[in-house]
């Protein structure tokens, strides 16, 4: 039965169960544990950033300021699905935005993934008059996570921001963006942590899902000892 497309336990889909399969073969439970997943829910929209592009930004995002916005697809510059946002830029302030919706009171971490050809990037958390951010903007070349631990809602929406800071230029990919519950920032999820369970049970169920066949195979020596 691999018309599962979720756990509804975890707040997944429903699943559908196939009763000519379950006749044939049964129902076996805990055939695919994997302890390395967490319970989670990513609360952003399309965090990989690999959805639908439209005059250069990605479904669910908002530029900020007047950068140059396009999807990348070079696999040097993304780390999860098959694309990732690049933003170029000569203002301080110009990037892209996400309001997320959150539950006032309640703890949440959230971790962004950037690539950085050149500048100086911010990633930061605002929360009505309040902004959550790291101490030092991130700065250089190459791959940088951003983590924004431990920080309470006092609303029912937060606006993620990603742009650059300070003068000069910046030349930067975002891929990966994560907001879930907790003190600590998460492996990274695209929604619910129960539908990775289910893919890598249905990949391990694909793999298995022939017999296994042996061959005993009876050898004579005609030219061995006698």
């Amino acid at each position: 039965p691999l018309l599962l497309t979720g756990a509804t336990e975890s707040g997944g889909d429903p699943y559908v169960e196939d009763s000519n399969s379950v006749a044939l073969y049964g129902v076996y439970e805990g055939v695919c544990q994997e302890p390395t997943i967490e319970e989670a829910v990513n609360l952003m929209s399309t965090p990989a950033l690999d959805g639908t592009y439209t005059s250069g930004i990605c479904e669910d995002w908002t530029n900020i300021g007047s950068p140059a916005l396009s999807k990348n697809t070079d696999a040097d510059y993304y780390l999860y699905g098959k694309a990732s946002q690049r933003i170029q830029s000569s203002s301080s302030g110009a990037g892209i935005m996400q309001t997320v919706t959150v539950t006032p009171g309640t703890i949440y971490s959230l971790s962004a993934s950037i690539i950085l050809a050149s500048g100086t990037v911010r990633v930061e958390v605002i929360d009505s008059s309040t902004n959550y951010k790291r101490l030092n903007a991130v700065t250089g070349t190459g791959l940088a996570t951003v983590r924004i631990e431990n920080w309470k809602a006092n609303t029912c929406s937060v606006m993620v921001k990603i742009y650059q800071e300070g003068a000069g230029t910046a030349d930067f990919y975002v891929d990966s963006i994560q907001i879930v519950e907790g003190s600590i920032a998460k492996p990274f999820y695209r929604g619910k942590s129960a539908d990775i369970l289910y893919d890598r049970s249905s990949e391990y169920l694909d793999a298995h899902k022939d017999p296994e066949i042996t061959y005993a195979v009876n050898l004579v020596d005609f030219y061995g000892d006698t």
